[in-house]
């Protein structure tokens, strides 16, 4: 929080802080899927350039330049060197692509828990830039009656990134802010599209929780449909749906008109079923005291 020029305090999709004696702002975001290294060490680092602009993206900006702090073993261990080799290798890689290069950092070896090496954990750090401050877009859901659309990439990635692909969705997104047809934008990360959906409709310093009916889309896999992970997702809010649509067709992007924001509750049907009907209230309480209930 820097005093009273703080827009967009933590808990959006990046951190928003104006430029004093201007019309801009700065977009600030942090990532570390140390799991998704741990599978794939280029890979996750891929993944987490990827998302890091994806979520500046989501917040109105343009992504400018990156910062790091790499986290590992012991590098005398064949498997730590390489893993920092591909983390450095494939975070270079999207980094080069995404035009946002790494300004500084650190790095820090011979980390251990319980006498074995931490899983490799890159943390990244984003800034770009809002050139006005009218372009400010946050995640969680705005009006009753917005409606509400995924969109996402042909090819349903798990554990991998097409950077081709996450920049054609970030660009769509981009167009779709400045054209002031977005009300809220919100990528779809860690606990896939259900987790994602709730988080927008929790309260915020400015606004109550608000709730949604949805249908989820089916592809007939009900755990990876509800919780899967595949990258290059966001869900937006609009009240021009239609025109959406329409953009996403001509982009190759794929498009789902998931339901309406409105109500006290997050509402989900599936293949037909009701399958989730839960007061907002319940839900939001047990996501902001989840940490606490883990450590108690």
């Amino acid at each position: 929080m820097v005093q009273s020029n703080t827009m967009v305090g933590p808990g959006s999709d990046a951190a928003v802080v104006r430029i004093k004696g201007t019309k801009k702002a700065l977009a600030m975001t942090l990532d570390g899927p140390g799991y998704r290294a741990a599978r794939n060490p280029r890979e996750g680092a891929k993944m987490a350039v990827a998302e890091a602009c994806r979520n500046i993206v989501c917040a109105g900006g343009r992504p400018l330049a990156a910062t790091n702090c790499l986290n590992f073993g012991n590098p005398e261990h064949p498997e730590v060197m390489w893993q920092f080799s591909e983390v450095v290798d494939g975070m270079s890689e999207a980094c080069t692509f995404f035009n946002t290069p790494i300004t500084g950092g650190n790095v820090s070896f011979y980390n251990e828990t319980f006498g074995k090496d931490i899983y490799p954990t890159p943390v990244l750090g984003m800034v770009g830039l809002i050139e006005d401050i009218s372009l400010v877009t946050k995640s969680s859901f705005r009006g009753a009656g917005d409606s509400i659309v995924l969109v996402e990439t042909i090819n349903r990635l798990v554990g991998r990134v097409d950077l081709d692909e996450e920049r054609a969705i970030q660009n769509f997104v981009s167009a779709a802010i400045r054209d002031g047809l977005v009300q809220s934008a919100h990528d779809v990360s860690e606990g896939g599209l259900v987790v994602a959906l709730a988080e927008c409709c929790y309260s915020t310093f400015h606004r109550a929780a608000i709730g949604a009916d949805v249908q989820v889309p089916s592809h007939l896999e009900l755990v990876k449909d509800l919780f899967g992970e595949a990258t290059t997702r966001v869900i937006l809010s609009t009240t021009d749906a239609l025109e959406l649509r329409k953009r996403a067709g001509q982009m190759g992007l794929n498009f789902y008109d998931l339901g309406r924001v409105g109500g006290k509750w997050l509402i989900l049907h599936y293949e037909g079923e009701r399958i989730v009907d839960l007061g907002l209230d319940e839900l939001e309480s047990t996501w902001r005291q989840g940490l606490a209930k883990l450590l108690s």
